[in-house]
């Protein structure tokens, strides 16, 4: 097993990048831990590819007949992807276990092209590549389809327009993430968003693409609705200069009392569960109403998913591939084709009733809803057949 032996030596020894005469080579050391840790990550892959055997407590040795310098790209990739199947949801400890696993690999890679000279630089190329996309790969999307988000921010709008900001934006302007949100000035001049009215722009600074400054577009509903919000924000009595503000609240022996306005929290967790709170006063409205399609699922009601991933998900069908990444300030082209192949072709009707009217002529939201859907919802199954024959007869 001297060939571990020697990886794990090589880490501890010269397994970092340095700078060294004004060039990037290995000559930096890793501490014994993390060697040791990707060391027995690389061993768990061989073992499983059948190049090496446990013979001992502590004792492996490599397999006859096996040359494990030959380990192939395909190889690789067969066992990452076994290991960490796509479309599988993953919590954040196995995400970060599958990161490990791509870091180690990298790792060994790096030895085999630059420590031994085994591996020629286009399969460390390839298994670089292979390790990097592994180490991002994205499970399928699992959100509610776009009319429902819709439909809640819009009912979120009226009851709460504080709480119902980021949502909006992050459905309508360009995908803004709630950390983007948060950070906005009440300006608009300043700040992770600068707005340009008369051309219909404006420039997103946050997390994306390294945090560069990247322009997106927008339209009358944007324009309309954040003219409002800012109409309601600059009338209230909060000394604080950010867009995105929220109602606060005191306690005292009289009860709970509202206590003027402050910014939103900074952690996204902190807003999911303020909005989840609202999300079931939604649901209990909406099953009153007999409107049971538009009922959400708790779990889903997350400023990320109800609020990015719809803008991606409902522009992917009509916006081309590269505009999407470049509003979105997307980098990997995994993530666009995650919102390119969402499946809610089926839910086109549903969504036609509640969203797709969004503007009339002047550019003000229209009634939401469809009354006649409304109605066709009530009907019992049994008789659905019928009416849709006699609405058939109706229209030919």
């Amino acid at each position: 097993m001297n060939f571990l032996d020697n990886f794990e030596a090589w880490l501890v020894k010269s397994g970092k990048k340095k700078k060294v005469a004004g060039k990037q080579v290995y000559a930096g050391s890793l501490s014994k831990g993390s060697a040791q840790n990707y060391m027995m990550l690389v061993r768990k892959m061989f073992i499983e590819l059948g190049y090496v055997k446990k013979v001992g407590y502590k004792t492996y040795s490599v397999e006859s007949g096996k040359n494990w310098r030959k380990v192939t790209v395909a190889e690789i990739d067969d066992y990452m992807t076994r290991t960490f199947p796509p479309g599988s949801r993953m919590s954040p400890k196995e995400k970060n276990r599958r990161f490990i696993y791509g870091i180690a690999i990298k790792k060994f890679a790096e030895y085999m092209t630059f420590g031994t000279g085994h591996w020629s630089e286009e399969k460390f190329a390839n298994v670089y590549t292979l390790c990097s996309y592994t180490m991002v790969r994205y499970e399928d999307l699992v959100i509610e389809p776009p009319y429902k988000a819709h439909a809640f921010c819009d009912w979120l709008w009226k009851e709460n327009i504080g709480l119902a900001l980021p949502m909006f934006l992050g459905q309508w302007l360009g995908g803004m993430r709630y950390s983007e949100v948060q950070q906005a000035k009440l300006n608009l001049k300043e700040g992770s968003l600068v707005m340009n009215w008369n051309m219909k722009r404006a420039t997103i600074t946050g997390k994306g693409q390294e945090g560069k400054t990247k322009p997106v577009v927008f339209d009358d509903l944007v324009a309309h609705r954040l003219k409002e919000y800012l109409a309601w924000r600059t009338d209230l009595d909060c000394d604080s200069d950010s867009l995105a503000v929220r109602e606060s609240f005191r306690s005292d022996r009289a009860g709970v009392k509202p206590d003027g306005y402050r910014p939103l929290p900074k952690q996204a967790s902190d807003y999911n569960t303020r909005i989840r709170k609202m999300a079931q006063v939604y649901n209990v409205q909406m099953k009153k109403e007999g409107k049971d399609r538009l009922v959400l699922d708790l779990e889903l009601v997350t400023s990320h998913k109800l609020g990015r991933h719809v803008f991606g998900t409902y522009f992917a069908k009509s916006m081309e591939q590269k505009m999407l990444k470049e509003n979105m300030r997307i980098k990997d082209d995994v993530v666009v084709e995650r919102y390119i192949n969402f499946d809610w072709s089926d839910k086109h009707e549903a969504y036609s009733s509640v969203t797709a009217s969004y503007l009339n002529g002047s550019g003000t939201p229209q009634k939401e809803g469809n009354e006649l859907a409304d109605l066709l919802s009530k009907i019992p199954p049994e008789k659905q057949e019928a009416v849709k024959e006699l609405l058939k007869a109706l229209v030919s």
